[in-house]
């Protein structure tokens, strides 16, 4: 993770408990943003005002319809999912950094419960767009590396608490290997 320096970069996940301790044991302080767009786009905000950070490292987990439990890969772009108008809302690319897979990461406050048919995503998250938005507009270089913990799906909750501490250890295993 030589690019990514505890005095250069803003470490930023959604919960405390997605990281389980294991990415502060890395030498990196994380803020956490809560879950949704706008939380995530205020907690942001207010940290990049604080830190006036170089970079931002986005971390944490994501449901997919296609991505096994526990892959890890690197987001190259970021899409606003369910939006009524969607030609609002544009993708937005991401800095990668690492030879992980690429996906496109869909980003609603809400949760998809059977694949849309018209997907454009490959992995979904709660907080990701907002995060890309704003640093945008700060001029600030994002990279988000997220790890599969749910399939989405009715059981969403139950099998996200289910994978996570596994989710997390692949997640951990990868970045220890950058």
């Amino acid at each position: 993770m030589a690019i990514f320096t505890p005095e250069n970069t803003l470490v930023v996940m959604a919960l405390q408990k997605e990281s389980q301790g294991l990415i502060e044991s890395l030498g990196f302080e994380v803020f956490y943003t809560g879950v949704g767009l706008i939380q995530s786009a205020y907690k942001t905000t207010e940290m990049i005002m604080k830190k006036r950070p170089e970079r931002i490292l986005n971390l944490g987990t994501v449901g997919s319809f296609q991505q096994p439990v526990g892959t890890v890969g690197e987001i190259h772009q970021v899409v606003h999912r369910g939006a009524y108008f969607q030609n609002m809302y544009k993708p937005i690319e991401l800095e990668t950094v690492t030879s992980l897979p690429r996906w496109i990461c869909g980003s609603a406050d809400h949760i998809e419960t059977q694949s849309p048919t018209d997907r454009v995503f490959d992995v979904m998250d709660m907080e990701l767009y907002a995060l890309a938005l704003i640093c945008r507009q700060q001029k600030i270089p994002l990279s988000s590396i997220k790890v599969v913990s749910d399939s989405s799906g009715h059981q969403v909750k139950s099998e996200w608490e289910k994978n996570l501490q596994f989710a997390m250890s692949r997640l951990y295993d990868n970045l220890k290997s950058l």
